[in-house]
């Protein structure tokens, strides 16, 4: 159980930095970035939701 817990708080504080490159992103307008963040994002996503499953 804790280490469920500990995964998820560590979960947490990632989708926060995601969510403030995120916001940095968009407030710089640069379409280019964006669009990296978001194929870098879903490769992450992906992966967390395969380790997940194991």
């Amino acid at each position: 159980m804790y280490i469920s817990f500990f995964n998820f708080q560590f979960s947490y504080q990632e989708a926060i930095g995601l969510e403030t490159e995120y916001n940095q992103l968009e407030e710089s307008k640069n379409t280019d970035e964006l669009i990296k963040f978001y194929e870098t994002y879903n490769e992450q996503w992906c992966a967390m939701i395969d380790s997940s499953t194991e």
